[in-house]
């Protein structure tokens, strides 16, 4: 059986004791342990000092000790006002025991006085370290089974003491289901350690995970270790060993949500990922609590890890979409928004909506302009999921992102009579009459531009509020327009409205 271990310092009423277990190996295998205690009473000081080596059998009145494994001993030694006493008992290599006792540096018989000092003693060493564990538990589960054995562990002063106690409980045989819950719940509630509660759920989850009552509980206790580390390591313990039903897994979830740290929250969902449940009741309760994480790059790093899997269902990657927005960080909604267009297979042209209205609410517009370029570039969205995409284009802020965005799309969007209106109406919203006209000029760039296009060009220009950005565009358009009466005029007309007399006359003299 796994021994646990650890340091602990605690203040009981009015003294202060520490309690320290040290291990070594000897020949036999067996374990040492020394556990000093160190308490003052009203500036009285007193200490106790325990060493034991195997295995050791009390009475049931705890005031005897009857047993210890063969070549083990127990010595303990207390001073009390400057008098010291210490009674060391041995077992040779029968299991007979023998008993050396001293007051002060004098050896005395063991009887009576050192028998009677150790029945004064005795419950004292076994609340403080543990001693006798196995045996006692026996005694009480014979007595009062898993209460008694719990109220008794509730006296016991040391996280190792204690873990001993439920360890040697837990390999009970015959535990009911409410049983192990109690037992569950007694760890997360009465042991300091977080190491040692983390230890005892790992070391004996097989037995919680038996029932989903008793699995509950388990959770449950996970939710009271304190540690980040030590809760995060619990879970990850039991995603990797059992396969979770749908109960335990919102049990799960609900501790995730208890870790205080965001990287241990991230490390337990990641592997949860490896689980993921379709049931949308869990997917609730998941997406919950990454939306608690408190950092926006652990947040990002468990979504684009649970869309490594390119074949999300619909309602998981609307929810993917729904947290994206909750992450306070502009530019890891971006990180998060690429890596999910670029790893899904197909969206619906919902999707493509939702995408671009998560979009829209990015706070940075370089962001967003990032965003929508790779949407527009590399997914080749239809003309109709090319919609919502352009119209997430009007809601940036910066004009020149605008820009960017539209120039960069400008061979995707344009000749497309589905788009052309929504495209101009997206032109002459920007604010920036030098973006406008660069956003025309490039729509043009290689002359191969379809006629009606080129008159929504026209009239797109007299938008432009700068005389010199707009008679540049209209020279861009009598360069590449068709030579006709009809374009002649509507060039002529657009000409006329410009403010400026000079880039007038010069788009005339390129007209004709």
């Amino acid at each position: 059986m796994k021994t646990l271990m650890m340091k602990i310092f605690a203040t009981v009423a009015v003294f202060c004791f520490a309690v320290v277990a040290v291990q070594a190996a000897g020949e036999d295998s067996l374990k040492t342990k020394t556990y000093r205690n160190d308490f003052k009473i009203v500036g009285n000081a007193s200490s106790l000092e325990i060493k034991v080596r195997g295995s050791v059998k009390v009475n049931d009145a705890d005031t005897e000790v009857t047993a210890i494994t063969p070549g083990g001993y127990l010595t303990i030694r207390k001073t009390t006002f400057g008098n010291k006493k210490e009674l060391t008992i041995s077992s040779n290599d029968a299991g007979q025991l023998s008993y050396e006792f001293y007051d002060n540096r004098t050896q005395i018989n063991f009887e009576p006085e050192g028998r009677k000092w150790l029945a004064d003693v005795l419950l004292d060493v076994i609340h403080s370290t543990g001693v006798a564990a196995e045996d006692r538990v026996r005694r009480f589960y014979r007595k009062g089974g898993v209460d008694a054995v719990i109220d008794e562990i509730e006296e016991i002063n040391s996280s190792s003491g204690k873990g001993e106690y439920f360890s040697f409980l837990l390999e009970t045989n015959g535990l009911s289901e409410a049983g192990l819950s109690k037992i569950a719940l007694a760890i997360g509630r009465d042991i300091p350690s977080s190491s040692t509660r983390g230890e005892l759920l790992r070391e004996y989850d097989y037995k919680f995970f038996s029932n989903s009552k008793s699995a509950a509980a388990y959770f449950e206790a996970v939710n009271n270790i304190p540690s980040s580390s030590e809760s995060a390591y619990t879970l990850r313990h039991a995603l990797q060993k059992h396969k979770l039903e749908t109960s335990t897994k919102i049990a799960l979830l609900d501790a995730v949500d208890h870790i205080p740290s965001s990287s241990e929250r991230g490390s337990v969902l990641r592997l949860y990922n490896r689980q993921f449940d379709k049931d949308q009741r869990i997917q609730e309760k998941y997406f919950d609590v990454l939306d608690d994480i408190p950092s926006s790059s652990e947040r990002g790093s468990v979504l684009r890890d649970l869309m490594r899997d390119e074949n999300l269902e619909v309602y998981t990657f609307s929810k993917v979409l729904s947290s994206v927005r909750q992450i306070p960080s502009s530019s890891e909604q971006g990180e998060v928004l690429k890596y999910a267009i670029d790893n899904s297979s197909q969206l619906s042209n919902e999707l493509f909506g939702e995408l671009a209205s998560t979009i829209s609410r990015i706070a940075s517009s370089s962001t967003q302009g990032e965003v929508l370029k790779f949407a527009i570039i590399e997914k080749e969205p239809t003309p109709s999921q090319l919609v919502p995409l352009i119209k997430a284009v009007q809601s940036i802020a910066s004009s020149s992102t605008q820009g960017e965005v539209l120039r960069a799309a400008s061979a995707k969007m344009r000749n497309d009579p589905q788009l052309s209106d929504l495209i101009f109406e997206t032109v002459t919203r920007i604010p920036s009459s030098s973006e406008q006209g660069n956003v025309l000029l490039t729509f043009m760039k290689d002359g191969n531009v379809h006629p009606d296009f080129l008159m929504k060009v026209i009239d797109a220009s007299e938008h432009i509020a700068s005389s010199s950005s707009r008679g540049e565009v209209l020279v861009k358009v009598a360069e590449v327009m068709p030579r006709n009466d009809t374009f002649r005029k509507a060039v002529s007309e657009a000409a006329s409205k410009i403010p400026s007399s000079s880039e007038y006359r010069r788009v005339m003299e390129k007209l004709y």
